[in-house]
């Protein structure tokens, strides 16, 4: 019983000692400053100076907004509504969600709304539901995204876009999302985010074919 209780020990401390070596060997470097070098109405620029001397260029909003994107899905006509749009960063079309920057002092719903009818012209929303917050892209851009699932009902309206805006509705049903996804004779850029929701909601939906 003793010699038992010895070897559990021993294991104990092999794997206390065990974690305590990982812990402090994968432990983040501390962050000394950040020097903030380019400012605009919208995003900075700023390298993080680290503890061993490493500096890393990021990318951050100025104030504390942070993005949302809505998945939508028609009730009726069972398909997802997606946007084309061209992106000046990628310098190519990008089929992408409804998305937004919570930059205003409205509740969440309210700007889902103006969203909505901005870039796709459907107003009836019948059900909104949070699924996930997420990054783009956390290597350089310190902004999270909130991902939410929309149904809506009813025709679709005259959009209300803004001067900038050229944004066109792509109707995709759900038998057809995944050969949609897959096809690899479209030319533009599929935003990576559809797949990862039309994955999250597959059960849901089985219109959507199974893998």
């Amino acid at each position: 019983l003793i010699q038992k209780s010895y070897k559990t020990w021993k294991y104990f401390k092999i794997h206390i000692i065990t974690k305590i070596f990982f812990k402090i060997k994968f432990m983040p470097i501390k962050e000394l400053k950040r020097e903030e070098f380019a400012s605009w109405k919208y995003l900075k620029l700023s390298n993080i100076i680290l503890e061993n001397g490493r500096k890393y260029e990021v990318c951050s909003r100025t104030t504390k907004w942070w993005a949302v994107a809505w998945i939508l899905r028609h009730i009726e006509k069972k398909c997802f509504i997606l946007i084309k749009q061209y992106r000046y960063t990628l310098k190519d079309y990008v089929i992408e969600l409804v998305a937004g920057i919570v930059d205003k002092d409205k509740h969440i719903d309210e700007i889902m709304k103006e969203e909505v009818i901005e870039e796709t012209g459907y107003r009836d929303i019948v059900s909104m539901n949070y699924l996930l917050e997420t990054s783009g892209s956390a290597w350089a851009f310190s902004e999270t995204l909130h991902l939410y699932d929309i149904e809506i009902t009813w025709e679709k309206y005259a959009q209300k876009l803004g001067s900038l805006e050229d944004i066109e509705v792509i109707e995709v049903p759900y038998d057809e999302i995944i050969s949609f996804l897959e096809n690899e004779s479209i030319n533009y850029v599929i935003d990576p985010k559809i797949g990862l929701w039309v994955i999250m909601i597959m059960g849901k939906i089985k219109e959507i074919p199974q893998p």
